[in-house]
């Protein structure tokens, strides 16, 4: 972990479901226009935006890449590293199903959860220290059936979640019954090890007086997404959240759209919406200033734009 000099306020930048492809534009599944190309043109913006602001650090929730890249994956990789690396501050990084659409879990943790502060390979969370604020990245696709051989424990594991999804394409939620319809492919599980490493990081912050701000990729309540774009064990993580009164903020990824959504004991779950869904000239990202009393975010959502303020007390 990292540790920073105290200040007033500090200030940081978020951004989601880039999704670059060198691929003209086209249409999801469920028909909303992406604009792979145009991914670049929104980062440079944000970056610019981030500067003025006078961003200390960003958050990155994940589909760094889009799944059409594939035979092109190393390349559009590099293309979009090469471009995030301008912010001149830290990149924290998430992964997301689109990532291990196109390389390994491994891979894809050695490319961006390293750099990020990432203690192994094989583990795709992280925490960092930023003045009284302990930054927790949480891996959506610890235990998942994307970027994993089928002799590792996590896909092995992953199989069993996905046991009670009989659809041939299993990416499909159909028929599922409630409480089971984020038992798709494209979503993931925190495992054992992790949910054990959570507790440890959010003990740590209940004892040391610190507000924690988790980020991942998948939705964690289900108010703040459908339950298509749920966390696996969603259930699970949320009650470790919920019981610990340091955590003051989740932010995802994954459902391309805006969301702000309160928790049972007062967390504010935010969800980003996707740079790859967004037309050129509107934005899709998020501005946050950190004080000792209270978190101020900008959020933008395409033509509009949204200003929260969260108390930290």
């Amino acid at each position: 972990m990292t540790s920073h000099t105290e200040s007033s306020v500090f200030r940081f930048g978020v951004i989601s479901d880039i999704q670059y492809a060198d691929h003209d534009d086209a249409k999801s599944y469920s028909g909303t226009p992406r604009f792979y190309r145009h991914s670049i043109q929104h980062i440079k913006d944000a970056l610019a935006e981030f500067k003025d602001f006078k961003a200390e650090f960003v958050l990155q929730l994940g589909d760094f890449i889009d799944g059409k890249c594939k035979d092109e994956c190393e390349v559009a990789m590099e293309t979009v590293l090469e471009e995030i690396s301008k912010a001149g501050v830290p990149v924290y990084h998430t992964l997301g199903n689109h990532d291990l659409y196109n390389f390994s879990h491994r891979q894809v943790v050695q490319q961006l959860i390293l750099p990020s502060g990432g203690e192994s390979p094989d583990i795709g969370y992280y925490s960092r220290i930023y003045r009284n604020i302990r930054l927790v990245c949480l891996d959506s696709y610890d235990v998942s059936v994307l970027g994993r051989s089928e002799d590792e424990s996590a896909y092995i594991t992953g199989l069993q979640y996905m046991a009670a999804n009989s659809n041939p394409d299993q990416n499909s939620s159909e028929g599922l019954e409630e409480g089971a319809q984020q038992l798709v492919k494209y979503n993931g599980g925190v495992g054992r090890q992790q949910l054990a490493w959570l507790s440890q990081q959010l003990e740590a912050a209940d004892s040391s007086q610190q507000r924690v701000v988790v980020f991942n990729h998948c939705a964690i309540l289900p108010s703040a997404s459908t339950s298509k774009s749920l966390l696996w064990n969603y259930e699970e993580v949320l009650a470790m959240l919920e019981s610990s009164p340091s955590v003051i903020l989740i932010l995802h990824g994954h459902t391309h759209q805006y969301s702000h959504n309160i928790s049972p004991s007062g967390q504010h779950h935010i969800g980003l919406r996707g740079v790859i869904e967004t037309p050129p000239g509107e934005k899709a990202w998020a501005l946050v200033s950190v004080s000792k009393q209270e978190m101020k975010l900008k959020i933008y959502d395409g033509a509009k734009s949204v200003d929260i303020v969260i108390p930290t007390p």
